[in-house]
């Protein structure tokens, strides 16, 4: 099943469910957000009111079709435009197969300190589990008996006190962060990956430049950009310094950053009437979804603020040869997901950033001798650099070899759009 369904009750309106309609996309985002409108008009319903639920449930969770509210319907859509809680911030977080460094992810988030001085009354924390199979959700709604919280769609963790828990079946990062932005109440979204680990102060710093420049700019077009590290130092991931390959040029990036929740809903509705939610759930595969969301953004006036005191720690184990196929084929993945990025906004820029320009075909082209040099023939090389404790510079190695992969596979998709 799509949802962790686990308890529901209430009677549905004739007059509401006439407008649910069948959708060729199976997902339970959608039934999240129905099933949670329709609890709305209060439980107590009956015998006869579940099993009419429990009937559109089985049509929700069938891989054949989604039940979908309609956007006429005016407390859905005020419910997806409303401006938020204020002062209550939300901080979504997807994950997929990540338990163990989620679970040091929930606990940086959850000990959160001093973010009253800026202004943030309190926060909640969204996780979104996009199927995974390692237990995640167990471990969430489980305490350390092993007793279960599990009473409505969106699920309290017992480990955690911030944190509310949803579940989709496998959908990708976009359709995650839209079921997360669906369900949150703050007035400010927070996202950040599930294998980021962020400072204590990580809220508060985000507030204090944030809310300045509400305060300065006398609007909310601005949003605030985290600074992002990376390491592959699991035990202590706060240890790593700030380091030149750190630097980030991205105008929008999911990995650390807070912006107002009207912009996302403005965001939203760019995306026509059958928008999700500011992600473009198009993007199916790995890549560019966030970047995307990010043109739309600026064309809407939105504004980047770095703050670089909110410090998130984005943890990758140390690279092996092993990993090599995964990555290639998440390249692949990428180069097809940019294909669609130019597909919808055919600009020059746009061009620039998936790397299809003259300069960049050519670049990779040398770099890898027309695709000579591969994962064969410098599998020797990346082999010893492991052995000897190098694994960055192994990875350094086989970065044009990437590239390489996803300028192909965007030639490759761009033709078949043609």
């Amino acid at each position: 099943m799509g949802m962790l369904l686990c308890h529901f009750t209430g009677e549905i309106p004739s007059a509401h469910a006439t407008m649910l309609q069948l959708h060729p996309i199976m997902d339970a985002r959608r039934f999240s957000s129905f099933a949670m409108h329709f609890n709305s008009y209060g439980k107590g319903g009956g015998r006869q009111s579940k099993t009419k639920l429990n009937s559109l449930m089985g049509k929700c969770c069938s891989r054949r079709g989604t039940v979908m509210m309609s956007k006429k319907d005016p407390q859905l859509r005020s419910y997806i435009d409303e401006k938020g809680e204020e002062g209550l911030w939300s901080v979504i977080i997807p994950t997929y197969n990540r338990l163990p460094i989620l679970s040091k992810c929930l606990k940086a988030v959850e000990e959160q300190s001093n973010y009253r001085e800026s202004g943030i009354k309190e926060y909640e924390v969204i996780v979104v589990d996009d199927g995974s199979t390692d237990g995640t959700l167990h471990f969430l709604l489980s305490d350390d008996e092993g007793h279960l919280s599990c009473e409505e769609f969106i699920s309290s963790s017992k480990r955690f006190p911030h944190v509310k828990v949803l579940q989709q079946n496998h959908g990708g990062a976009a359709r995650a962060r839209n079921l997360g932005f669906l369900h949150s109440r703050g007035s400010v979204i927070v996202f950040i990956d599930s294998d980021m680990v962020v400072t204590p102060d990580f809220l508060k710093d985000h507030a204090r430049e944030l809310y300045q420049c509400f305060l300065t700019d006398g609007d909310d077009a601005t949003f605030t950009y985290g600074r992002v590290i990376n390491t592959h130092n699991f035990e202590n991931p706060q240890s790593e310094p700030f380091k030149l390959t750190d630097y980030s040029t991205a105008f929008f990036a999911t990995g650390n950053i807070a912006i107002s929740r009207k912009r996302l809903a403005q965001a939203a509705a760019m995306l026509g009437e059958l928008s999700e939610g500011p992600f473009d759930t198009k993007f199916s595969e790995y890549g560019w979804e966030d970047l995307e969301l990010g043109v739309r953004l600026k064309k809407g006036g939105a504004k980047l603020k770095h703050a670089p005191a909110a410090v998130g720690y984005h943890w990758h184990p140390a690279f092996s040869y092993d990993q090599l196929p995964m990555q290639i084929e998440q390249e692949k993945q990428r180069g097809r997901s940019a294909a669609y990025f130019y597909q919808k906004h055919p600009v020059y820029s746009v061009r620039y950033m998936i790397q299809m320009t003259p300069i960049h075909q050519m670049l990779w082209f040398l770099l890898t001798l027309g695709g000579t040099i591969n994962e064969k023939t410098l599998e020797p090389f990346i082999k010893i650099l492991v052995v000897l404790g190098q694994p960055q510079l192994a990875k350094a190695l086989v970065s044009p070899l990437l590239n390489w992969y996803s300028v192909q596979a965007t030639n490759e998709a761009i033709k078949k759009l043609k």
